[in-house]
């Protein structure tokens, strides 16, 4: 595999044959097994993605070509094919032998794409300063991803995380599952105070992995730390939790500042996608308002606190 020309939206690989086949088996497999299965997948990748990748790989393969191919993906196509190759490689479930494919015939594709394609598409973005600072908090918090503790120092874990936009506050309700030891339940609340807790809107996610909520911190640490150095974020919504291609809240930061008295702000964006009773996605409810430096540090805080618990050494 070779890299031909690169810019943020695009990239044009140069591929052989073999390479093709083996990308074009790992995305058939992905996407049939997905749900089956319950991949862990680190990069947002739906299996329409997965589906149309792979038939584009197969044109080209029933064309036949007896030498190296170029092919132009987008950097979609990119997260789609790495975070395929990225979950086959690391399942426990033996699916390499399955598609007659060895780690070793794939790492060298898995190292090239990561570095040499993902790194330097994102370089400078948003996405890549959010990937940057994941590993920072995995360091500093001595995280294990790879490897859920079993058993946890606690059998069911539970934390509550506010968070404040202006005059609204919201509950995220944080709680592992009994029979599932990689997955948590999110609840999403709107309530009146921390006292009564009276709920005025919630969302709710039944199965998550909670590797995903490093996303919310490192995406609000990223846009504290630029607004430190009066860098204002670029436009951006972060949609870290989802659940049937539906996004149950989102992150935006619109811009931030330094005060007199040397306290930080953002003004932050944060929309819940609200549920009726049968759990069906109805309608975001929207809050902008200012959060202060410390409100969202006491926030991730929290939910450092929850993930230690998951995946702490």
């Amino acid at each position: 595999m070779n890299k031909i020309n690169l810019t943020r939206k695009t990239t044009t690989l140069q591929l052989s044959i073999n390479e093709l086949v083996a990308i074009k088996k790992v995305l058939i497999e992905v996407y049939h097994y997905f749900r089956w299965y319950g991949f862990k997948t680190k990069v947002f990748i739906s299996l329409t993605e997965v589906l149309s990748l792979a038939n584009k790989l197969k044109k080209i393969i029933d064309m036949m070509p007896s030498e190296e191919t170029e092919i132009q993906l987008t950097y979609r196509e990119i997260l789609a094919l790495q975070g395929s190759l990225d979950e086959v490689c690391n399942s426990p479930h033996n699916l390499l032998v399955k598609i007659g494919l060895t780690k070793e015939q794939l790492l060298p594709l898995v190292e090239f794409i990561s570095v040499e394609v993902v790194d330097k598409m994102e370089e400078g973005t948003m996405l890549g300063l959010i990937s940057k600072k994941i590993e920072q908090i995995v360091q500093k918090l001595n995280l294990n991803f790879s490897q859920v503790k079993s058993p946890r120092t606690q059998p069911h874990l539970t934390q509550e995380c506010y968070l404040k936009v202006g005059s609204r506050l919201f509950m995220f309700l944080l709680s592992s599952l009994e029979n599932a030891e990689t997955w948590s339940n999110i609840q999403i609340l709107e309530i009146d105070s921390q006292e009564n807790k009276q709920v005025l809107a919630k969302s709710v996610l039944h199965k998550i992995d909670p590797w995903h909520l490093s996303r919310i911190i490192a995406y609000l640490e990223v846009c504290q730390d630029l607004i430190n150095q009066t860098i204002q974020p670029e436009i951006f919504i972060l949609s870290p939790l989802s659940d049937k291609n539906h996004n149950i809240c989102r992150f935006q930061v619109v811009s931030g500042k330094i005060d007199s008295k040397e306290q930080g702000f953002l003004e932050l964006r944060f929309s819940l996608n609200a549920q009726d009773i049968k759990d069906n996605f109805s309608s975001y409810r929207e809050a902008v308002g200012l959060t202060s430096f410390a409100e969202i540090e006491e926030f991730t805080t929290s939910i450092c606190k929850y993930l230690v618990g998951f995946y702490g050494e």
